[in-house]
């Protein structure tokens, strides 16, 4: 490959980076490592998209360093400088295995100036190399020290949430990410929820602060998580019943063995069969009450037997009633356990 192309592969995977950089508060961290605590013990813990000098995640596990017992942990972040030439750009991986009981963790300057005086840590210059710049998550350097690492906890670009998640997965590795709640309909991402490998939550506030200081708020966001522990769940709980006004519950006409629901709080309880339920719906998935068995999209449908419709879309368009109707996406779910309800009524007319 020759250096213009590679600087030109360079500067477009930069631009993916562009307004994609959010730094998530303590406050949410805490609140969710907090259920995960008892994981950590003699763990290599990578925060692999995080300027160790910005990062709350960096700053959690330093404050908790002894209490979890981390074996060690690394913090590698994006150089900033790759529009100046690819070669010229790199960035720092610190590593820290040891922390002492009296550091200050209110200024993150002087409590990483504080821990690199001990010996054992260190800080040092990471490169760019041929695909990717100074601490990109996906260049080689950055892979080996995935490699080598237990749990990867981290904010990745939500731009490059499918790669970020391929990577992890592809390596085995135990994580708790946070991405965009609807990026569990990617087809490479839902089998694991299919197959209740992957679990999401939502944050505690949907705040992050941007580089410039400026506080946003995005409220699709959800930790993705793998990390095997004792999860509760609880049951959705509607009053909503199928017998009592099926005309309610429509048919797909391009999928006659699914009904369409438009609202969570309008799944029926008592319903045995297929339905097509709001993305929104995995806030409330408890797998031992339904079954996921994937998204009403191109993906999933000659799984499902599903009709193309005549409109050109990138996804399918429902077909109710005789008429061709574009919904939102929507997850297909099985009631594992339905009421049993008495002189119950099931009408598998198509509405």
């Amino acid at each position: 490959m020759s250096t213009q192309s590679t600087f030109h592969k360079a500067l477009q995977n930069a631009k993916k980076y562009i307004n994609d950089e959010f730094y998530t508060s303590l406050e949410n961290i805490q609140a969710e490592l907090e259920k995960y605590k008892d994981v950590f013990k003699d763990k290599i813990i990578y925060c692999n998209c995080d300027d160790a000098y910005k990062s709350n995640f960096f700053s959690y596990f330093i404050q908790n360093f002894n209490k979890l017992k981390i074996k060690k942990l690394i913090a590698t972040s994006l150089s900033n400088n790759a529009l100046y030439g690819l070669f010229e750009s790199y960035s720092f991986k610190i590593e820290i295995v040891k922390v002492k009981s009296d550091i200050d963790c209110d200024n993150k300057a002087l409590m990483i100036e504080s821990l690199l005086k001990c010996k054992e840590n260190t800080k040092e210059i990471i490169k760019s190399d041929y695909d990717y710049r100074a601490g990109d998550f996906r260049s080689k350097e950055c892979v080996q020290l995935l490699k080598q690492s237990d749990i990867i906890i981290s904010n990745p670009p939500f731009s490059l949430f499918k790669e970020y998640f391929d990577l992890l997965i592809n390596f085995k590795k135990d994580f708790l990410i946070i991405g965009n709640m609807n990026a569990f309909c990617y087809k490479n991402i839902i089998p694991h929820f299919i197959k209740n490998e992957v679990f999401i939550s939502f944050l505690k506030n949907g705040k992050f602060l941007q580089p410039n200081g400026k506080e946003v708020s995005l409220n699709f966001c959800a930790w993705y998580c793998n990390i095997k522990i004792n999860r509760v769940f609880k049951d959705l709980k509607t009053t909503a019943l199928y017998y009592k006004n099926p005309s309610f519950y429509p048919f797909y006409n391009n999928f006659k063995d699914c009904i369409n629901i438009n609202s969570v709080n309008n799944i029926p309880l008592d319903y045995e069969g297929l339905m097509g339920v709001p993305i929104n719906f995995i806030k409330d998935y408890n797998p031992s009450q339904f079954e996921i068995l994937g998204i009403i999209n191109e993906s999933f449908s000659k799984d499902f037997n599903i009709k193309k419709n005549n409109k050109n879309n990138k996804n399918p368009v429902i077909l109710l009633n005789g008429e061709e109707k574009l919904l939102y996406k929507r997850i297909i779910i099985k009631n594992k356990r339905p009421l049993k309800c008495d002189n119950m009524i099931i009408n598998k007319k198509n509405i």
